[in-house]
């Protein structure tokens, strides 16, 4: 299924054409699992009506999986502690992730997007996509979070290698993603077996 032929649930006229006020409860009306392992097949068209770009596609990811990884009780000082999703370096979702969330919640905990510098910022997230503008220093940036319940996720090649969690990647226009679970589980971060199921590889299982 493309995501050309999804109900058009909840969306708005904007100037540059039809998309998704809401791009995740579009998902999520089809069933948010079988809608994410579609995704995952998806061709991505970049800036064609009606058609979801890479970075909707990855944002969509992104808070999808939130639903779908466990993180431990330490990760959330209080009960209304906000899940924090964070962005290392340039932003290439040019607002997109921002809006994906905007208004959501997980288990009680109302979701927000941050720009990150610092490493205690870093420490604070739930989500954290390092973009490739850091590829210079994702080793070191890894090194520093590891042990701390903090989901990393980024593009480049080395990423799991280095010690992220999930790599997104796009194979013949089609988004889909990567686990390291060895790297997860030694910060108490445990995906679903939903999830595991519709990576396209699974390292350190």
């Amino acid at each position: 299924m493309q995501l050309r032929d999804m109900p058009h649930i909840g969306r708005r006229r904007r100037d540059d054409g039809w998309a998704p006020s809401a791009p995740v409860r579009a998902l999520l009306a089809m069933v948010a699992f079988m809608v994410m392992a579609a995704a995952a097949t998806t061709p991505v068209v970049a800036q064609a009506p009606r058609v979801a770009s890479e970075y909707d596609v990855k944002a969509a990811f992104l808070y999808n999986f939130a639903g779908f990884v466990s993180w431990p009780a330490s990760a959330f000082p209080t009960a209304g502690s906000p899940f924090v999703v964070g962005v290392l370096g340039e932003d290439p979702f040019a607002g997109r992730l921002e809006s994906t969330i905007r208004g959501e919640t997980i288990n009680g905990h109302p979701m927000v997007y941050r720009r990150v510098t610092g490493l205690d910022q870093m420490r604070a997230c739930h989500i954290l996509f390092v973009g490739t503008s850091e590829l210079a220093r994702h080793a070191d940036v890894l090194s520093d979070l590891r042990g701390s319940p903090v989901l990393t996720v980024g593009e480049s090649e080395q990423f799991l290698g280095s010690g992220g969690m999930i790599r997104l990647v796009v194979v013949e226009r089609r988004v889909g993603f990567e686990v390291n679970l060895s790297a997860a589980s030694k910060s108490g971060i445990r995906p679903s077996g939903r999830l595991l199921k519709v990576a396209r590889r699974v390292i350190g299982a």
